[in-house]
């Protein structure tokens, strides 16, 4: 089958980074996801701790 037909007919995949909120609600919609736990480095505390209030 060539790719073009196989992206019309497949169920939709998602490969998620980062955002777990957004993985779940994918999922919630019965899509398949992989979730990849991964945030960006940071080399500024402050910065590290607004980023995880608002994760």
């Amino acid at each position: 089958m060539p790719i073009q037909q196989g992206l019309l007919t497949d169920r939709p995949a998602i490969i998620n980074i980062g955002a777990k909120m957004f993985a779940e609600e994918i999922a919630a919609q019965g899509v398949d996801v992989i979730a990849l736990n991964w945030s960006a480095p940071l080399e500024n505390e402050e910065m590290a701790q607004l980023l995880d209030d608002l994760l």
